[in-house]
């Protein structure tokens, strides 16, 4: 049955409701585009050809050696998710999914088979494998296949950055494995330099500072040998990073690689009310409950996929509603929002959902969306109270709080709002409560010390040259995310698509600090949280209308 015979289908899931722009689907192909034959429909990819191995596991289990571990999980994570679709070196989409196959194919074997520990050996093996693949190719491109890609070129797959090739180098040395405290992305260690000056090459302490360079720990001091730097970059990094960790509340430790983000080929787990009685819900009867101005659908959303996003969003909706205390239509904020899945990725591999202003609109991603839904909705009324109350940012946020790279977080002071001629007046004094609790130490503004959710968004962003974690829009979004699971456990509720993994620790998620308030100081968000949510729905409750 072709595409138009199944829109025709009383069964099928297709858009409805207000065209948005900017969908994928709606740009222009090229002229060599193939839809059917196209490799980025997701059917092959790397998690489904080789789900990625918990390789420290596996060396504490025996199973592998260390180094043999370490250089498969580098490889891994430099592999493409999914073989690049268009032509590429006149190979066709089918050809370079194909070749893609094969190099996933031959990796997983030797990692489970074979035991490696140089780069150079697998590199040698692995295009002699695809030589005896592709016989008669004059200059193998396929052997690039699995390879990341720009808008210029393709690199080979195991061709690493120098920050990659410090882990592999150093990672072991560092005491991963067995320490659970070092993450598989940890990136300090040793490596040789040229003294610019001198010209002499020497070994430095150092840690990875971006993929293409690296920065030196104590000034400049070099050493003879890898191993008098490396135990002074092992000595730098216990105190500055471990010691940090070690001090932070580790409610799972067991787990040693981030936890697999819930997706439709892995369910996610919802306990609540049963509001469509097992029943499927049609695509009328979702916008008609949240008067969503449409739903949009991607091309490759299958119409299984449709059905289960349709269900899970349902009663993903049905659930903050109720936390909200206010009638579904709050879901869409009054008919103001759009829903979108799976239609408008912005082509990044870890990007699991965004918010669209300027469209009004919520959109997830097909493999990423699930436990996003939360977050987006929190901007979305983050910029609907601004939209609301005609302020000059786009979110109501970021025009009362900020964070400045290098600076104490500041919030206006409360006097500036009792002379705005706000619609929702009266709940900024409670809102200003929360800014104080989520930018500040206890909530203590006049002593200007940020909060330790401040603090980690701050030491995340300390490798980039924006504020993106310490943004105050980011900050909300996040809490609100907090807010919601904490208020479905106190219900003994459980809903992965709505929101999840706001209590996972730092390592769970690979990471060095963590992206969600914790400890005391997340009662503290919760609970102010709590009280605004309750002044915001006093005032609409009088003067906004959902059931219009």
């Amino acid at each position: 049955m072709d595409i138009e015979s199944k829109k025709e289908s009383p069964d099928y899931i297709g858009d409805v409701g207000e065209k948005f722009e900017g969908a994928k689907k709606d740009t222009a192909q090229p002229v060599n585009f193939e839809f059917n034959n196209s490799g980025s429909d997701s059917q092959i990819t790397k998690r489904k050809l080789w789900s990625r191995p918990n390789f420290r596991e596996d060396v504490k289990a025996g199973l592998n050696t260390a180094k043999h571990a370490i250089l498969f999980m580098i490889v891994y994570d430099n592999l493409t998710s999914k073989p690049y679709e268009y032509l590429r070196f006149n190979i066709t989409d089918y050809g370079w999914a194909k070749a893609y196959q094969y190099s996933i194919e031959f990796l997983k074997n030797a990692y489970e088979n074979e035991h490696y520990e140089s780069i150079k050996k697998l590199t040698d093996d692995f295009n002699a494998f695809m030589g005896s693949k592709y016989p008669n190719s004059k200059k193998l491109y396929e052997k690039y296949a699995a390879g990341k890609s720009t808008q210029r070129s393709v690199t080979h797959p195991l061709s690493l950055n120098m920050e990659a090739r410090l882990r592999l180098n150093c990672l072991e040395a560092l005491g991963w494995a067995e320490n659970e405290d070092i993450l598989d992305t940890d990136n300090y260690g040793a490596c040789i330099l040229t003294d610019t000056r001198t010209r002499k090459d020497s070994w430095y302490a150092v840690k990875g500072a971006t993929a293409k360079s690296v920065s030196t720990l104590n000034d400049w001091v070099a050493y003879k040998t890898f191993d008098e730097a490396m135990a002074e970059s092992k000595r730098i990094f216990e105190k500055e990073i471990l010691s940090i960790r070690k001090n932070t509340p580790k409610q799972k430790k067991e787990r040693s690689k981030p936890p697999k983000r819930p997706t439709f080929d892995r369910p996610f787990i919802r306990q609540g009310p049963n509001y469509r009685n097992d029943e499927p819900v049609s695509v009328e009867k979702f916008v008609e409950t949240f008067r969503f101005r449409g739903v949009e659908f991607g091309n490759w959303v299958t119409q299984a996929e449709r059905q289960g996003f349709l269900d899970a969003t349902y009663d993903s909706f049905m659930d903050l509603a109720r936390i909200f205390k206010l009638p579904p239509t709050f879901a869409s904020l009054g008919g103001t929002l759009g829903i979108a899945f799976g239609s408008r990725g912005k082509g990044a591999d870890n990007v699991a959902a965004h918010f669209e202003r300027d469209q009004w609109l919520i959109h997830l991603t097909k493999t990423k969306g699930v436990g996003a839904l939360s977050h987006e909705f929190g901007h979305a009324l983050d910029a609907y109270i601004s939209k609301r109350n005609n302020l000059v940012s786009s979110f109501i946020t970021e025009n009362f709080g900020q964070v400045i790279r290098g600076r104490h977080p500041t919030v206006k002071h409360n006097l500036y709002f009792e002379h705005n001629n706000m619609k929702d007046s009266q709940m900024m004094p409670e809102f200003t409560d929360l800014l104080h609790v989520l930018l500040f130490a206890d909530g203590d503004h006049k002593r200007k010390l940020p909060s330790n959710f401040c603090k980690n968004g701050v030491n995340l962003d300390s490798q980039t040259r924006k504020v993106y974690w310490a943004d105050p829009v980011e900050l909300f979004a996040r809490a609100f995310e907090s807010w919601i699971s904490d208020r479905l456990v106190e219900q003994g509720e459980i809903n992965e698509f709505l929101v999840y993994g706001t209590d996972q620790t730092p390592s769970s998620w690979n990471a060095k600090f963590n992206m969600y308030p914790e400890g005391g100081e997340r009662e503290r968000i919760v609970k102010a949280m709590d009280v605004w949510v309750a002044a915001l729905v006093k005032a609409w409750t009088k003067k906004v209308s959902y059931t219009e």
